[in-house]
């Protein structure tokens, strides 16, 4: 398993710094039962119920599809021969627009 300094050193100092740790193993805690056939996702999931932040948005830069839920907004896919590229770049960055577009209309309904 690769560590955090490891798994961000590939990515622009910009969204480098903007990552907040890595997931915890599968066998290391109890699923809940719709995402049992999808660890990655899983592991997703567990790592913000760990980090209290089960009601914030959250992306996931993977390269097995297969491995999350269909249909995930959280997923960002990226091709396992090419890596972070360009096409990956641009879906994370369309993300977090629209992730933060989400966080100004929560602020507005509650002001």
């Amino acid at each position: 398993m690769q560590g955090l300094a490891e798994l961000v050193a590939p990515l622009p100092a910009t969204l480098r710094d903007r990552v907040l740790g890595v997931t915890p193993t599968f066998s290391s805690f109890t699923a809940p039962p719709h995402l049992m056939p999808y660890k990655r996702h899983a592991e997703c999931v567990q790592w913000m119920v760990d980090n209290d932040q089960s009601d914030r948005d959250w992306f996931a830069v993977d390269d097995r599809p297969s491995w999350f839920a269909p249909y995930c907004d959280y997923l960002i896919d990226c091709d396992s021969q090419r890596g972070f590229d360009d096409e990956a770049a641009a879906r994370l960055r369309f993300a977090l627009l629209k992730a933060r577009q989400r966080m100004l209309r929560r602020l507005d309904t509650l002001l």
